[in-house]
């Protein structure tokens, strides 16, 4: 459906994204548990370099009401830290589950469920960058989805 490539340089702009609690399915809004990422880690992600931070269990919630943050150029706050992802709105359901910091060493594979609840840290190290390659998958079949504006998804058959 849709790739990308997100650098976590240290002292960059993006470098210090710090993702809010989101569902990624809640961009395309596929159908339950048609929808999911595969995260390539090209650099060691731990939660000094901003690894991601998962909700176990929190995949068989449905797409929750969400508030859309702007995730391309947005603003800082006084650290230079920025906040994109479309917030879940619900903080209580935020409550519900452990939150796990997750540490992928270099090379390693993520496959991730689109309704799994997760964010990110900001990369606060002073030389370590957290570079991730992230493909999204849904089920073939599926053409109810939300296409996008900016970065439209396509269906590419991929065997």
């Amino acid at each position: 459906m849709s790739d990308q490539y997100l650098y976590k340089r240290p002292s960059s702009t993006y470098g210090k994204q710090s993702w809010t609690f989101h569902q990624d399915n809640s961009y395309p809004r596929a159908p339950r548990d048609c929808y999911f990422i595969v995260h390539v880690a090209v650099d060691t992600s731990e939660k000094e370099n901003g690894g991601l931070i998962f909700l176990p269990g929190s995949h068989k919630e449905e797409i929750l009401d969400f508030e859309n943050n702007i995730s391309w150029k947005e603003k800082s706050d006084k650290d230079g830290i920025t906040r994109p992802g479309q917030t879940i709105k619900n903080s209580s359901v935020l409550n519900k589950y452990k939150h796990i910091d997750v540490t992928f060493p270099k090379g390693a594979v993520c496959f991730m469920h689109g309704n799994l609840i997760h964010a990110s840290h900001p990369n606060l190290s002073k030389s370590r960058d957290r570079n991730q390659y992230s493909m999204c998958y849904m089920v073939r079949g599926i053409d109810n989805f939300n296409v996008g504006k900016n970065s439209p998804r396509i269906r590419k058959q991929v065997y």
